[in-house]
């Protein structure tokens, strides 16, 4: 399926909420607002007087980054990640009439749905760590939205360490979809904090991996390419870096994980649907993939020893 469409819907949405655009206005016939929106949803559009929202243009750019932008999206198992930039903190007004939109957009997006973030302009370039967002949203916090509004609003903000990992990705594969470059907007994130936001990503693995198998052994795999060689790589980049480059023993566990990942047009052919573990046998040795993640952890966990032992002299 092309996500085109629902993308220029939400730049659209973006530019009308942040940007000061009347609804409609800069959208041709085939990106046009309001698809799917009830009565009751555009009259409370029209009270909170979005036209009069935007009197001044926060929207610095929205940034495309993840699977989409790195080529190795599956509708089946990949979500849509997207950073928003403004210039300057958002009203509860305006995050209300975005989350809403939000909300209905979700509903026609991947299986995996849409993540994304709102930062401020001042937060990406000098790059601080860890990262300040104003709005947050992904389909685990949709209930939270759905429930109890008020209080999502007032508390869906804080730091993201995770916004680093973004930020490093945007930097090498991001498109963007609106506004400023990449290169005018984000700075470079050092490599320890990068390091510090995989590790927090990942430091459960153990206890995670037979929960969430495929997702842990991939993000282990490319957590090592990054710390060892500098690679930013996929998911599925990150397991074709661990057949090459990790302990033979655990060479079939890292092909199940890219079997089961099924991803299509990244570093390498299509793969077919599979099972975590080899022979096919879904994790069959535990203890093989605990292992795994306990040798992946102590060098994520070395580097980090050593990275501020380097910073101390």
């Amino acid at each position: 399926m092309n996500y085109q469409s629902l993308l220029d819907e939400f730049v659209a949405m973006c530019r009308e909420v942040f940007g000061g655009e009347a609804p409609g206005e800069g959208v041709s016939g085939g990106e046009a607002r309001g698809e799917g929106v009830s009565g009751g949803e555009a009259l409370r559009g029209e009270a909170a007087g979005i036209r009069g929202v935007g009197s001044r243009n926060l929207l610095t750019g929205i940034y495309l980054h993840g699977s989409m932008a790195m080529g190795c999206f599956n509708p089946e198992k990949s979500d849509i990640d997207l950073i928003v930039v403004v210039e300057d903190g958002i009203s509860d007004r305006q995050k209300v009439r975005f989350m809403e939109r939000v909300v209905q957009m979700n509903e026609r997006a991947p299986a995996k749905g849409l993540e994304l973030s709102v930062v401020q302009r001042k937060y990406c370039k000098p790059f601080v760590y860890p990262t300040p967002f104003e709005l947050h949203f992904s389909p685990c916090h949709l209930w939270w939205f759905q429930e109890r509004p008020e209080d999502y609003i007032r508390n869906m903000k804080g730091v993201d360490r995770d916004l680093a990992a973004h930020f490093t990705v945007i930097n090498r594969y991001g498109t963007t979809l609106y506004g400023e470059s990449v290169r005018d907007v984000f700075g470079e994130v050092p490599k320890r904090d990068y390091a510090d936001s995989i590790w927090h990503d990942v430091e459960n693995a153990v206890e995670d991996i037979e929960g969430n198998a495929v997702y842990v052994i991939l993000n282990l795999c490319r957590a090592g390419a990054f710390l060892k060689e500098g690679l930013c790589l996929s998911k599925a980049g990150g397991g074709e870096w661990g057949l090459r480059n990790v302990s033979g023993k655990y060479r079939g566990l890292i092909q199940g994980a890219l079997d089961a990942y099924g991803a299509v047009g990244c570093c390498g052919a299509e793969r077919a649907g599979g099972t975590v573990g080899s022979g096919g046998e879904s994790l069959a040795d535990r203890e093989l993939a605990r292992q795994f993640a306990a040798d992946m952890l102590d060098e994520i966990k070395d580097y980090l020893v050593q990275s501020a032992d380097s910073a101390l002299q």
